[in-house]
Order: structure tokens, then sequence, then C-alpha cells
């Protein structure tokens, strides 16, 4: 009822997916699918920041995170520096891609991540 109440309000979702993550992930997906479609502008950045810190500790949740964001490059870095290193290391060279044209604190961060993978900066 509240997120039709409330369409526009990202925080409603935000709060119901940190609640089913507990319970039944797979309906944490969804909310946290319509966070990040109302969620715009740099609001987008911090609110994805929480959803990944509130996920369940499961690789292929996080998986399904990413596709969540797909095509918003920037949440896309965000997520390739925040999961664990086997979980980051596939995506490396899209996320160099990314990084050419990052501000320059995700750049940074990308270049210890790519150390932190033991790989060399694609070319």
């Amino acid at each position: 009822r509240a997120r039709v109440l409330e369409p526009h309000f990202a925080a409603i979702p935000f709060e119901e997916g940190k609640f089913w993550a507990r319970l039944q992930p797979e309906l944490a997906l969804a909310a946290w699918d319509e966070t990040m479609r109302r969620a715009t502008g740099p609001e987008a950045v911090g609110i994805f920041g929480q959803i990944v810190m509130s996920a369940p500790d499961d690789a292929t949740f996080r998986a399904r995170l990413l596709g969540i964001v797909a095509g918003r490059e920037m949440l896309e870095m965000d997520w390739f520096l925040s999961v664990p290193i086997a979980e980051a290391r596939p995506h490396l060279a899209a996320m160099s891609r990314v990084a050419e044209h990052s501000d320059q604190a995700r750049s940074t961060a990308f270049a210890r991540r790519v150390a932190e993978l033991g790989a060399a900066l694609p070319q």
C-alpha cells in the first residue's frame, strides 16, 4: 500500500527490501529493484551503497544486485568496488572501460581494486 501511496519515494521500497532480505531474499530483490527505479541522481549512489551493505552474504544475490543497476555505469562500478574479490574478477574488463570516464575517486578506487585482484590494468 505504501508503494502505491508514495510512488516516487525510494525509501519505502528500500526499507521493505531490508525487511525481506532477512526472511525472503527474492522479495528483497524485487523491492530493491523498485528502489533503484525510483532513485535518481546523487541519491541513487547512497541508496545503492546501503542496499549492497544490507544484502545477504551470498554471491548469487550480489550478482543479481548488479543486474538491478545494469546500464548505470557508476553504480555498476560501485558494485564492483564493494563485492569480494572473487566476484569482482570476472567483471574487470568491463569495469576498466567504465573507469576510463569515472570521477577521480572511483578511478583511484578502481586502481586499488585492480591491485587487490593481482592483475594488470587492461590496456
